[in-house]
């Protein structure tokens, strides 16, 4: 189905995330402060829990009648359109690199790339060296990530059928809505505690 052919190019698109997460902010963060970025970024995914959680709430409202949209179908058309919208902020306003940040002035641009130096990996590279490639697969920690990142996904299946495991708890569609948000809450808790700790007891290189 057209469903299952379009999830291809979406996970594609999502699998680099992560990796151009960490990309872009060792641009800009040494190593000892590019932990508790990432952290302060990925607690994005706690808030769009929340606010899905209120926008299905939402939805949940409007009346269906034959021949109009549906409730699921307007949730995925104001989900789109709030995706896009970030989508046309980040290619406007969001820099390459600390050298092309349009917030800064050129004194800050130099120490912006001055003070990354001890990341010792450059600010921006877009040369394809099969060494690297080679190193990557011979690192046994590349290993241990995949191992983990395979284990975080089978998890990750339980908070994808959240939903269905709250409502068989009797509740009703509108009240298990709500009750994802605290799901949401969870991580943004979960996360400023990480980050805190982080702060509060840095990892020594």
């Amino acid at each position: 189905s057209c469903s299952v052919v379009l999830r291809f190019p979406l996970r594609g698109a999502e699998g680099c995330v992560t990796a151009g997460l960490m990309l872009v902010r060792s641009m800009f963060y040494t190593r000892s402060e590019n932990g508790e970025r990432i952290g302060w970024t990925f607690q994005c995914n706690g808030l769009a829990v929340v606010i899905s959680g209120f926008l299905q709430f939402g939805m949940a409202h409007i009346e269906i009648v034959k021949g109009r949209l549906a409730q699921w179908q307007w949730l995925m058309i104001i989900t789109a359109i709030l995706t896009f919208g970030v989508f046309v902020l980040f290619i406007l306003f969001f820099p390459d690199n600390p050298t092309t940040a349009w917030f800064l002035t050129p004194e800050e641009r130099l120490m912006a790339a001055r003070r990354v130096q001890e990341n010792q990996n450059g600010i921006e590279t877009k040369v394809w060296k099969p060494y690297q490639v080679s190193e990557t697969l011979r690192d046994p920690k590349t290993w241990i990530f995949f191992i983990f990142s395979g284990f975080a996904s089978l998890i990750g299946g339980i908070s994808v059928e959240y939903a269905l495991v709250i409502k068989q708890f009797g509740f009703t569609t509108l009240q298990t809505t709500l009750l994802g948000i605290p799901n949401g809450l969870a991580q943004i808790i979960g996360i400023t505690t990480a980050c805190y700790a982080l702060r509060r007891f840095p990892v020594c290189e």
